[in-house]
């Protein structure tokens, strides 16, 4: 990192062997594609020179995390711009294509995010899932999903309170362990 924050081409190229691949599927999981889309690519690219252009504010440690949002931001983006739907599996959404998970603490988060969305019902479950991973209104999402709005807005905002209610409780039990 140290190398990287110094403009070093070295580590520039260093860091895009590490993390083209899993930036490229995470934005090819995004899309909805396979990661030999001819739109993976100028996307990862995208991420990459983001994380050039931030270096000096990226703090130690956190850089996987950085282009791991970014993969993600990006196909977000893409499929906004291009009008295109996003995919929704409920299943797979959190499963990268490989199986595996971030690193570090989002690792830990995506445990604790997958425990609480399996025990939620079906519906508050996808409705969660289109709200906080593809970012669509709960509108949107309940129009997608043929629910009333009214409907749609008391389910989310229960869901809700489990999340902090969920949270609260994990966060105590970690604090009681530790």
């Amino acid at each position: 990192m140290r190398r990287f924050r110094a403009g070093e081409e070295e580590a520039v190229a260093e860091l895009i062997a590490a993390y083209f691949p899993t930036v490229a599927r995470i934005i090819a999981w995004g899309l909805g594609s396979a990661p030999d889309s001819p739109d993976v690519e100028p996307l990862a690219v995208d991420v990459f020179f983001a994380a050039w252009e931030n270096r000096k504010k990226i703090r130690e440690g956190h850089l996987a995390g950085f282009l791991i949002v970014s993969a993600r931001n990006r196909a977000r983006s893409f499929l906004r711009k291009t009008s295109r739907e996003i995919p929704v599996d409920p299943e797979d959404l959190l499963k990268l294509p490989d199986g595996k998970g971030p690193p570090g603490d989002e690792a830990e988060l995506r445990i604790l995010t997958e425990s609480f969305l399996d025990a939620l019902d079906p519906v508050t479950r996808e409705l969660f899932i289109r709200r906080y991973y593809f970012g669509q209104t709960v509108a949107k999402a309940a129009g997608e999903m043929g629910m009333n709005l009214s409907a749609a807005k008391s389910r989310f905002a229960r869901g809700r309170e489990k999340l902090r209610k969920y949270l609260n409780d994990e966060v105590e039990d970690h604090e009681t362990k530790g």
